[in-house]
């Protein structure tokens, strides 16, 4: 509140921060929204009934209607656009991966690879982030024979373990195939991206 800001940049349930702190009419508020919260929790024991799902998707419409821009992940334009046609939305576009910044990742992935033990011609098939259920991480584990069954060279990575998940029990699980690596620093995150020809998010 006594912050002078030009702008708010809201990311997924920070918005109803956002909007808490009395900054709609005073500054642009920018919601970067990654999926849809009713949904999301639509499976939750508390959130699964008619009336909670009400009361999410009238916070989730309030939300995108007192919002200056909606940065949405691609496949949620339309759905934002049938509950506030008024609202600007921008769905995230990808960079191309033969531009300067792509090319200057290039030597630290292969040397990644190379760390992690991987050919450096295997397709790397690369999962980035918490390793909690609803995430689905289990579903690609299990779908690591039919990987290799279907391309013998492809190598999965795992990205993101804490210190709490074994590591080698999991990689065991993977005949070979399967690197589970541990949570990075940020700056780290996008070698491990460029190193990967196939980026999964086998969401529950």
């Amino acid at each position: 509140k006594k912050g002078q800001y030009a702008c708010i940049h809201a990311l997924e349930d920070g918005i109803y921060v956002a909007l808490a702190s009395g900054a709609v009419g005073k500054v642009p508020i920018i919601y970067d929204m990654h999926s849809c919260i009713p949904e999301q929790l639509s499976t939750h024991p508390l959130f699964s009934n008619r009336l909670a799902q009400w009361v999410l998707k009238r916070f989730e419409r309030y939300a995108l209607k007192r919002s200056s821009i909606v940065s949405c992940s691609v496949g949620l334009k339309d759905y934002i656009k049938q509950i506030v046609p008024d609202t600007p939305v921008a769905e995230w576009t990808f960079s191309d991966p033969g531009n300067d910044a792509a090319r200057q990742l290039d030597e630290p992935a292969r040397l990644l690879r190379a760390e992690l033990g991987i050919d450096p011609d295997a397709p790397v098939i690369l999962y980035a982030g918490n390793f909690q259920d609803y995430q689905g991480v289990d579903i690609l584990i299990d779908a690591v024979p039919k990987i290799r069954q279907a391309h013998p060279e492809a190598v999965v990575v795992l990205l993101g373990a804490s210190n709490d998940y074994n590591a080698k029990q999991i990689q065991s699980r993977g005949d070979g195939a399967l690197v589970v690596c541990p949570r990075q620093p940020h700056k780290l995150v996008a070698t491990y991206l460029h190193m990967a020809q196939i980026l999964v998010s086998p969401r529950k």
